[in-house]
């Protein structure tokens, strides 16, 4: 087994509140759906968020305006 996990099934996550990268490489045993939001804690905003997933498989302009999307649904416009 490789010492640091598969790359494919590793994640990382966009902060929904301030839009910034959070938390990179974790591992998943299965692959989530497209745009699947959890709360994590950010270290920007230094309080539990919601964050969007990044994919392997997904392209970051893609989930970059998704993510913008969903920053006015959950936080209304700053």
């Amino acid at each position: 087994m490789c010492k640091y996990g598969n790359p494919r099934k590793q994640s990382s996550f966009i902060c929904l509140r301030c839009l910034q990268f959070g938390i990179s490489g974790i591992q998943r045993k299965c692959q989530r759906e497209k745009y699947h939001v959890k709360d994590l804690f950010c270290a920007h905003c230094k309080m539990e968020c919601k964050h969007i997933e990044i994919r392997y498989c997904d392209w970051l302009e893609e989930i970059s305006a998704k993510a913008e999307e969903l920053h006015t649904e959950y936080y209304g416009t700053v």
